[in-house]
């Protein structure tokens, strides 16, 4: 196995596992388990957000632009506080 890595096996349906700043959820099934989300325990703004996240990796930062659920977040410098989520091309709200 390489560094930084953990060997699951026999998951319940839905396992969260946390390491240092860093929540995994994981979902299992019969072709085994699943990476369903990725949260950070650490509060970003927008010009600091993970470069290469993970889809359905989640992330709060506090200089959101725009309030709405579900609306894309593309900038930041504003004053809003949210939890973000990657839909695999942006970060949106929510």
């Amino acid at each position: 196995m390489a560094n930084n890595s953990i060997k699951i096996s026999n998951l319940p349906i839905e396992t969260t596992l946390a390491a240092n700043d860093r929540i995994v959820v994981l979902s299992a099934n019969s072709s085994g388990p699943t990476l369903k989300t990725v949260q950070s325990n650490t509060v970003f703004t927008y010009s600091t957000l993970p470069s290469s996240p993970y889809q359905s990796q989640r992330a709060y930062i506090t200089d959101a632009t725009v309030n709405t659920f579900g609306a894309n977040v593309t900038v930041g410098g504003g004053s809003y506080a949210f939890w973000l989520t990657y839909n695999g091309t942006q970060w949106v709200i929510g």
